[in-house]
């Protein structure tokens, strides 16, 4: 796997160094609807989010996808609920996953928010045929 792009712009840091492959978990990803695109993984600094991001930390957590893993199912919809807004109509959904074997590394990042936190580095040929879908759950106010 090749990571050119993750840390273009971001020299010297090296966001890989304590992350992993993991191809076991099942993670989750909050999505606008019930069907993944791969606008659903473009990262903060992507879409031009990242401000002025000074140590390597937080040039890391920029450039990387924020996803959680499914430890405690309950206790992270509860997370997930109590994180997002439900406007009239707009309810965020969960789109639970694996990763494949070459998509990227995953590095444990918990919150204060979300014990549950991952950031996930893609790699330079990333695209959601990566990903192995195994659920979409909308959620409903909590």
């Amino acid at each position: 796997m090749e990571f050119k792009k993750l840390h273009n712009e971001i020299e010297p840091c090296d966001c890989i160094a304590s992350a992993a492959e993991d191809t076991t978990t099942i993670f989750v990803r909050k999505i606008n609807e019930p069907k993944i695109r791969e606008r659903d993984f473009r990262s903060v600094w992507e879409l031009g989010k990242a401000g002025n991001r000074i140590d390597c930390n937080a040039k890391c957590s920029a450039k990387g996808i924020s996803i959680s893993n499914v430890e405690d199912r309950n206790e992270l919809i509860k997370v997930f609920k109590n994180s997002f807004s439900f406007a009239p109509g707009f309810h965020p959904v969960m789109c639970f996953f694996k990763l494949n074997d070459g998509a990227g590394m995953v590095k444990s990042t918990p919150s204060r928010n979300n014990k549950y936190h991952v950031d996930f580095y893609k790699c330079d040929n990333f695209s959601i045929n990566n990903l192995t879908i195994s659920e979409y759950l909308q959620l409903e106010s909590a």
